[in-house]
């Protein structure tokens, strides 16, 4: 009784503004209950939540115990808002929870008309908002690259514009905070599987174009969005709330592209770019960009050739000659005065100078005492050009990422013919038969291809393939560039093991060489390793060396592949094998194509009589 009439004397000594304030923010809080802003889109895309799979309770994708004010608040969108009201309107310190979280602050006020008696001072926030003054939103597109595992499908990352030069602009960057000695298999691992924490990064546009045009040598798209002041406003003000708090990051899932689509969200939380699972499986770069694109928050398109591409561009202009002394120029084998005592025109002049400084740029040798000694000859040429770069249709024109592909052909096997219907779903995302609009030419990635075939003369249903990741880079060489054409493939694939068996075996083919692009051609040669084991093997396991030639055709209506291949057993179970194959695609809509082939495997054991397989088919694509 004694300590309950100590705590009644208590609160009546509590001085009335601090009384009536905290009856004033329950009255609130009680106004947030009528309104339901805990369901609002805006709040839920300001926390990141997404609906649960099957139960449908909300969830925070952050996994940062500091992003939330409520124990609950991770699964309890109203009990966060509570908890927030409660901290920015009775804080513990003064200011701290509106200058953490400037932009639900400035959402709460908004919805509940609080006065701007409650805000508070929060200088740094003051400071960033002004780094980010932009009154237009810029989202960035530089194309894949695979030299990284991380970036084979490309990148996204926003840029802020204002009355600055635009190379002096912001770009917010996200992307994996992986440790520099993780192995290929430990980042790979890592990135699928959620190992690894996103990192919000700012810096200067130029810095960014820097790293992704000059130096992995990628072309850029840019696409400006269609967000007023006040909305770039509060994604800035968003920006600084999550800039520190940690997210899981996923390559496929919750990704570059993804987490940027999240902060857009919050921006203009009625685009719904994220919410509800809008990329259930992945979210590839170029997917987002067409969500984008399908919202009509698109204004303008641009394209940023990279440095290889004003090159090779610029090359196009001049005569074997003048490409010679290009080359001839970098490489300091013939000096400046010669060349131009050769040269009559001044413009041709001018052109071998800048491309002869592009291609030292290109090399990393840009401080170099030659391409002074260029720079100051350029410099005394009053010509003024420009080297125009065709533009490539941009990335979002080209087919989806996803395939399903259905079909029917024969089979030969020694003495046995067969018919089958074959069933093939790819995850993503491109291979050298697909049309190539909108995708790098002589790239492809294939993630989760499966292949699976009915026999009906067998009455049964069997797994052919499933192609876990398969890369193809054909980088074709030039006369000022010589890159390695490359490939690698990690699948299980029925191999006949004799005659009248066959088996899935674990496969791993590597190989690396050159390539020649001629018109519309690409030849290539390259040197291949396999490593594959099956139960089924007597050693279990076989290690296989041989080499690859190729020719990919691009023609008006599609594209062809013709392939040649030689591998002799060098270890474990010794079977050779010799294959060829034709393949070619048809257009028929940006997401529809006719597919047909013929394949021949050869194989051949140690004192064994060799025996063959082939088969012809015909099959629809379609992309989705």
């Amino acid at each position: 009784m004694r300590l309950s009439f100590l705590f009644f004397l208590l609160i009546l000594c509590l001085p009335t503004w601090l009384r009536a304030e905290s009856f004033a923010v329950d009255a609130v809080i009680e106004q947030t209950r009528i309104n339901e802003l805990g369901q609002q889109s805006a709040w839920l895309a300001l926390l990141h939540y997404q609906p649960a799979v099957f139960s449908g309770q909300m969830v925070s994708q952050a996994d940062d115990d500091d992003f939330f004010f409520s124990e609950q608040g991770k699964t309890m969108p109203q009990a966060e808002v509570e908890a927030t009201l409660r901290a920015m309107l009775l804080p513990s310190k003064p200011g701290h929870a509106q200058c953490l979280f400037p932009a639900r602050w400035h959402w709460l006020k908004q919805q509940l008309a609080l006065s701007s008696g409650y805000d508070v001072t929060c200088p740094k926030l003051e400071a960033w908002m002004k780094r980010i003054n932009s009154d237009r939103l810029t989202l960035v597109f530089p194309s894949m690259y695979l030299g990284n595992p991380g970036s084979s499908f490309g990148h996204t990352f926003l840029r802020f514009d204002g009355d600055s030069a635009v190379m002096l602009s912001q770009a917010l960057n996200y992307a994996a905070d992986d440790d520099p000695d993780d192995g290929m298999f430990a980042y790979v691992y890592n990135g699928v599987f959620g190992g690894y924490i996103g990192v919000f990064r700012i810096r200067n546009y130029f810095e960014t174009v820097q790293v992704y045009s000059d130096i992995e040598n990628r072309d850029i798209w840019e696409y400006q969005l269609d967000y007023s002041v006040e909305e770039i406003r509060q994604l800035a003000r968003h920006v600084w709330e999550v800039t520190d708090i940690d997210f899981d990051y996923f390559f496929f899932g919750e990704n570059c592209s993804y987490r940027l689509l999240s902060l857009l969200d919050a921006a203009k939380p009625e685009g719904t770019l994220t919410f509800d699972h809008a990329f259930p499986m992945y979210a590839i770069p170029v997917d987002t960009v067409r969500a984008l694109e399908e919202k009509n928050l698109i204004i303008k398109k641009q394209y940023r050739p990279s440095l290889a591409s004003q090159i090779q561009a610029g090359m196009q202009q001049l005569t074997d000659q003048e490409r010679e002394w290009v080359i001839q120029l970098a490489d300091s084998e013939i000096t400046i005065e010669n060349m131009m005592t050769q040269i009559t025109s001044v413009e041709k002049t001018t052109l071998v100078l800048e491309h002869a400084y592009s291609l030292l740029q290109f090399r990393a040798q840009e401080n170099t005492e030659q391409a002074g000694n260029i720079l100051v000859a350029r410099s005394r040429l009053s010509t003024e050009r420009e080297t125009i770069v065709d533009r490539p249709e941009p990335p979002e024109s080209g087919h989806a990422s996803a395939r399903i592909a259905y079909g029917a052909g024969q089979q030969t096997s020694g003495q046995n013919d067969q018919s089958f219907v074959d069933l093939k779903m790819r995850m993503a995302f491109h291979d050298l038969l697909d049309s190539s609009v909108g995708y790098t030419s002589g790239s492809a990635i294939n993630v989760m291809d499966t292949h699976l075939r009915w026999l009906p003369d067998e009455d049964r249903v069997q797994l052919e393939s499933l192609r876990f990741f398969n890369v193809i880079s054909l980088n074709p060489i030039s006369n000022w560039y010589s890159p390695l054409s490359w490939q690698l493939d990690v699948r299980l694939q029925r191999l006949t093991l004799s005659p009248t068996d066959s088996d899935l075996a674990f496969i791993v083919d590597a190989g690396g060489g050159y390539s020649k692009r001629l018109a519309n051609t690409t030849l290539f040669a390259m040197a291949m390793i396999e490593a594959n084991a099956s139960d089924n093997y007597k050693e279990d396991y076989s290690l296989l060396a041989g080499g690859q030639l190729g020719v990919s055709v691009s023609f008006g209506a599609g594209q062809m592949l013709l392939l040649a291949e030689n591998l002799n057993a060098v270890s474990g179970f010794d079977m050779d094998r010799d294959s060829v194959s034709a393949e070619m695609q048809f257009n028929l809509a940006k997401n529809l194509g006719l597919r047909f082939g013929y394949q021949k495997n050869q194989y051949k054991q140690f004192d064994k009589q060799g025996w063959y397989d082939e088969e012809w088919f015909l099959s629809i694509q379609q992309y989705f």
